[in-house]
């Protein structure tokens, strides 16, 4: 009884709702076919697991690049991941998802540099990002 009414009260003090960038992201995905993606930290990339699928992402932990948090449930050893920010900006097929729903000064993800990047798309609270030097 105490661990449902517990349940209970967590699900009224933190509302869940659907990621609308990400169902946004979701309905126009073969827009990107034959592209891979990069998710900037360990949280987003669990969501992004489900949207994109566990093939086309690779992991960069952009905050701290050699965590290794593919023992955190959810994640797992099979993780594609890469601790060099130049795989990012010379993969002529990369995009780059960034999760933007938070205030910058909160995400660890806050350290992004897009000097080298171009944004191709926002959807909602999400952002996509190409290298510029493949951006046509």
């Amino acid at each position: 009884t105490a661990l449902s009414i517990y349940v209970l009260l967590i699900v009224f003090i933190q509302p869940l709702t659907n990621s609308q960038g990400y169902n946004e992201l979701k309905a126009r995905l073969s827009t990107y076919e034959g592209y891979h993606f990069y998710s900037l930290n360990t949280f987003d990339y669990v969501i992004s697991k489900y949207y994109v699928g566990p093939d086309r992402l690779t992991l960069y932990n952009v905050g701290w690049p050699q965590y290794d948090s593919r023992p955190w449930p959810g994640v797992g050893y099979a993780t594609k991941r890469t601790e060099n920010f130049d795989d990012l900006k010379n993969d002529p097929k990369g995009i780059v998802i960034w999760n933007t729903q938070f205030p910058r000064e909160t995400r660890d993800d806050r350290n992004f540099d897009t000097s080298d990047f171009e944004q191709i798309a926002r959807y909602k609270n999400i952002e996509l990002y190409r290298p510029k030097k493949f951006v046509r």
